[in-house]
């Protein structure tokens, strides 16, 4: 399966497009054109003959300025397909909704297998008639991700833990991912689930759902200790100052297997020094001694691009493997530290969790779903392609300016959430200026300037290391403290651009020479239509 066309593969070239869908218990083909196509499989090849019968046809791939949210892909189609009834064969109990479906651009004289995936997805709507064609729409979505975390079974159930204290019935395990509360910070529940055996009673915590590469954690069992601190001020007086620290213990890990057959971490405080043994105690833990999940190459997982592959690798959704892998180095230099216990599917905990911290983008592709690192101040080296505006890059319209409300100087990061109170217990700040305790961004003080002081403010529940935190407000201080110009042009001979895509944009009507973002392009048979942004760094 090819990844994408290249300009030289396109010249002088006929492209078809083939719509495949499941229906009825086949698949079903139609083209542009009535076509017939070399396949090979387990080398042997035979012919594909597909009919002619796609009409109307568009497809739309958005991927959302800087990596918001998952790219998005669409398309309407008119399709004849000879010897389908639709009203008979739903009449048989067969559905249409939710089918999978692909649409494909062949090009002439490659071989079925060669073909570039431009759509694959889901049945979305669809209209029919007696005789008439079929209006079909097929949507792409992060939404198709059945898989959940935790799994479904891992929960505290009398088969589970016979055990185990009434507050931890129906509790799901939690899922660890890196080392929450590295720095100390409670961060992560414990659950009471004893074993009572005739070689004596083990008062055990579980403290994740999964085998960990960690060796210890820090426990809470919830109390906490008051120290009052007198202080002389200059003036002569005496102020005190009152600290309240957790009760806190180092236990080491071990994995067991619970009443269902599943690994999990616990640790046992039969012989606690320091806290309480209590069936009524609300345990927590602080991961300062390692790391959750095992990452996909057996190793710990703590930086964000080695628990994205460990998370991905759990979706039921295609996973583009090696986009993972080439961004894995550069995402690691974050620092990760996250609880999942409400279920919640993998692709969702990072578009909703991890994305918002990370200057990458969730897009889709021949592949599956993939991550794109996205540079600041790209050069042109950076890019794919450049794009020249003329004859064969047509510009439709006028520049346009967007992003007005999304606009920040003043970028705040809270962090190190404490799972007791539920409050954070650090903040990241990049400003326009150096207070001692913000970061200064020279694009933040220019942005101030022109718009005034517009603030950001968000809370993180995976980050615990101030490193993280920091990368985090500088590159958003960077990339959104201007407006940006968004250009759209007919690109006829383009028809391989991605959203996501880094262009090379030269349009002298515009004095304009500069890398662009390919937010949106529209699709057709013989026409591309992209929406390319452009920013100040």
């Amino acid at each position: 399966m090819r990844r994408r066309f290249t300009s030289s593969e396109l010249a002088g070239a006929r492209l078809w497009w083939v719509l495949s869908f499941d229906f009825g218990g086949k698949i079903w083909r139609v083209a542009n054109g009535a076509l017939s196509i070399e396949t090979v499989a387990n080398g042997r090849s035979r012919r594909l003959a597909i009919p002619a019968g796609l009409g109307d046809a568009q497809v739309e791939m958005e991927a959302p300025w800087m990596g918001r949210a998952p790219e998005k892909r669409s398309g309407d189609f008119e399709v004849v397909v000879p010897g389908l009834d639709v009203g008979a064969t739903l009449a048989a109990r067969y559905e249409l909704d939710c089918q999978p479906a692909e649409v494909a651009v062949w090009r002439e004289g490659d071989t079925w297998e060669n073909r570039l995936i431009v759509l694959s997805g889901r049945v979305a709507d669809y209209e029919f008639g007696a005789g008439e064609a079929l209006q079909i729409t097929i949507e792409e979505s992060t939404e198709l991700d059945r898989a959940q975390m935790p799994d479904t079974g891992a929960i505290v159930s009398a088969v589970t833990w016979p055990d185990a204290a009434d507050s931890a019935i129906g509790a799901f395990y939690p899922t660890i991912l890196g080392a929450p509360g590295s720095d100390g910070t409670q961060a992560s529940p414990a659950l009471f689930v004893r074993v009572v055996a005739s070689g004596g009673d083990r008062e055990l915590l579980l403290v994740a759902g999964h085998p960990v590469t960690a060796t210890s954690v820090l426990v809470s069992d919830g109390t906490s200790t008051s120290a009052v601190h007198f202080h002389h001020d200059p003036d002569g007086t005496i102020t005190s100052t009152t600290t309240t620290t957790p009760n806190t213990e180092p236990f080491l890990i071990e994995h067991l297997e619970d009443g269902a057959g599943r690994t999990v971490a616990v640790v046992d405080i039969t012989a606690a020094a320091t806290i309480s043994v209590d069936v009524e105690a609300d345990y927590t833990v602080a991961w300062t001694g390692g790391a959750g999940m095992v990452g996909v190459s057996g190793s710990a997982a703590t930086g964000a691009g080695s628990i994205l592959e460990a998370v991905l690798s759990r979706s039921t959704l295609p996973i583009d493997r090696g986009s993972l892998g080439a961004v894995r180095d550069q995402l690691d230099a974050w620092t990760i530290g996250a609880m999942v216990q409400e279920p919640l599917s993998p692709l969702d905990w990072v578009t909703d969790v991890l994305l918002p911290l990370l200057p990458v983008a969730i897009l889709t592709g021949p592949n599956g779903w993939r991550v794109v690192f996205l540079p600041l101040e790209p050069t042109q080296r950076d890019c794919i392609c450049t794009i020249t505006a003329g004859v064969a890059c047509r510009r439709i319209g006028r520049a346009r300016r967007e992003g007005q409300d999304e606009i920040a100087n003043r970028i705040e990061l809270r962090y190190a959430v404490d799972v007791i109170s539920g409050n954070t217990r650090k903040t990241a700040l990049a400003s326009e200026e150096w207070d001692g305790s913000s970061h200064p961004s020279v694009l933040g003080r220019t942005s101030n300037q022109i718009y005034g002081p517009r603030s950001e403010s968000s809370e993180s529940v995976a980050v615990y290391d101030a490193n993280a935190a920091i990368r985090t407000v500088r590159w958003k201080s960077a990339i959104y403290a201007f407006r940006r110009t968004v250009i759209t042009y007919a690109l006829p001979q383009y028809q391989w651009l991605q959203p996501g895509d880094l262009v090379w944009l030269v349009d002298t009507e515009l004095s304009i020479e500069q890398p662009a973002w390919v937010q949106r392009v529209a699709l057709s048979p013989g026409a591309a239509v992209a929406d390319l942004v452009l920013w100040r760094s």
